[in-house]
């Protein structure tokens, strides 16, 4: 089975091309593709088709909104078909080729980096045939996308996907016949998942170990709460339903109510005030023991404030301490100190970035100029040779499209200095290398600001644990005072 969906990309073609063409997303087999037009330089590519559609027939761009420059494809296999990946990368392939019938640029790449297989398709907006803008209609477009890939998946003997998305949206079912059944809920499930439980079991021991087995999480306390394995939340059982609450489950598994009772009163204990004496003795000797060696025993102390606030996420707990033991941190202040250490480089990287930026862009603008020139030269020429007026009128007339992109590539050439007539594939090579260099400096740019953040995140939770010491410090005082 092949799940596609479709999405319109506004912003920039760029960002998609840099995704989908990851390595580590193709993996060692490289399954790109790319129809007239190289999967490097999709981007530019398109950019120059797109200026010389409007160029030719016109700038008819979208008044207060954003036109779409390209479609983006995901075409998704199950797992359970065992697709191989060039068998997959194929199906793309033709999928794209049928729907666009050749005469749109579009690029395929196959991504093996996780359980399913599956597709990435960028179509130009733009024909660079025609230079006709792509026309889709809601629904209507991706229903016949659809159609296209489940006649591919049957014929290299795939299941075809069974929603059918066209006109008639409120029956999507390939049968109309079948009625639309709306799917079962979370709270539903848990239910008939509860229901199953508590009539197999007897006792709450049996009935707990059956939750177990189920993968059911179950918190015990005035209400008891159930979480399934997928879900993300814990729902209550007294919101399920009156048959879901701890007295009402005891009854439905032959128990007496009185256990039930006994093992909720003797569970909590509340006092009236606090025993000064015990609460005193205990804090002042964590005083004593926090103000011994300050910074030899951060981590330490971290440690033992946040285990005495009862934290409850020991996981994060764990990672924060495990990241301050690291990056070697004492005090507070080594925070601040190990952020400006990190943004020097951090701010070097970045310059580096934006200088082979601007060599990029203004390099990818004369690749495009220079590719409409040369693929426009031999109309232009003759054009420039005919000296009869009359004449020269007549051929003007009828390449009137071809002369004008000639023309204005010229100009724009004119301005950067490149001569026209300048190898091409040596500009592409040009760009390919500023690109090999531009894409590792973004990686690690990157990987410097994930860090400035997590210092920031474990910073923050350090000052947090701080802060609610000092305020029980405080408490202590206060009751020594009382004491005295």
């Amino acid at each position: 089975m092949a799940y596609v969906k479709m999405k319109a990309i506004k912003a920039t073609v760029k960002k998609v091309m840099d995704y989908i063409l990851q390595e580590e997303k193709v993996g060692a087999k490289n399954l790109v593709y790319g129809h007239e037009v190289t999967p490097e330089f999709a981007d530019l590519e398109f950019e120059m088709t797109i200026e010389n559609s409007k160029r030719a027939k016109g700038d008819y761009s979208k008044v207060g909104g954003k036109e779409n420059l390209a479609y983006h494809l995901i075409q998704s296999f199950n797992p359970k078909d065992k697709v191989s990946p060039e068998l997959a990368h194929e199906i793309g392939k033709k999928l794209a080729e049928q729907f666009t019938k050749g005469d749109y640029e579009f690029v395929v790449s196959t991504h093996t980096d996780t359980d399913h297989l599956h597709n990435h398709i960028v179509i130009n907006a733009y024909s660079h045939k025609t230079l006709n803008k792509l026309k889709t209609i809601p629904y209507k477009t991706i229903a016949e996308i659809k159609s296209i890939s489940n006649q591919l998946c049957i014929e290299n003997g795939l299941t075809p996907s069974n929603i059918q998305r066209g006109t008639n949206t409120k029956n999507r079912y390939q049968n109309k016949t079948q009625p639309y059944t709306k799917p079962t809920g979370l709270r539903e499930q848990l239910k008939q998942i509860l229901d199953t439980i508590i009539s197999k079991s007897k006792t709450i021991d049996e009935f707990k170990v059956n939750l177990t087995e189920q993968k059911i999480e179950f918190k015990e306390g005035k209400q008891w709460s159930f979480k399934l394995p997928h879900a993300k939340r814990f729902m209550r059982g007294d919101t399920l339903g009156e048959d879901y609450t701890p007295q009402r489950i005891k009854e439905r598994l032959g128990e007496p109510l009185n256990t039930l009772q006994e093992q909720s009163t003797q569970k909590v204990t509340i006092h009236d005030k606090p025993i000064l004496s015990n609460l005193f003795k205990r804090q002042k000797h964590h005083v004593k023991d926090t103000k011994t060696d300050q910074t030899i025993n951060f981590e330490k102390r971290l440690f033992y404030q946040a285990r005495k606030q009862k934290i409850q996420d020991v996981k994060t707990l764990a990672n924060q301490l495990l990241f301050i033991r690291q990056e070697n941190i004492k005090t507070m202040s080594d925070f601040d100190q190990k952020i400006k250490d990190i943004w020097k480089n951090g701010n070097q990287v970045k310059d580096n970035i934006k200088q082979l930026e601007v060599k990029y862009n203004e390099l990818s603008t004369v690749y495009k100029e220079l590719a409409t020139y040369q693929e426009h030269k031999e109309v232009y020429d003759k054009y420039q040779k005919i000296k009869l007026r009359f004449n020269k009128q007549k051929f003007y007339d009828r390449h009137i499209g071809e002369i004008n992109l000639a023309e204005g590539s010229l100009n724009v050439l004119s301005r950067y200095n490149i001569d026209p007539n300048t190898d091409l594939s040596k500009v592409k090579d040009s760009l390919q290398d500023i690109n090999s260099k531009l894409q590792p400096l973004k990686r690690e740019y990157k990987a410097i600001n994930s860090k400035i953040d997590k210092i920031k995140e474990v910073k923050e939770y350090a000052e947090m644990v701080s802060r609610q010491n000092q305020r029980e410090n405080r408490k202590i005082n206060r009751f020594s005072n009382i004491e005295r």
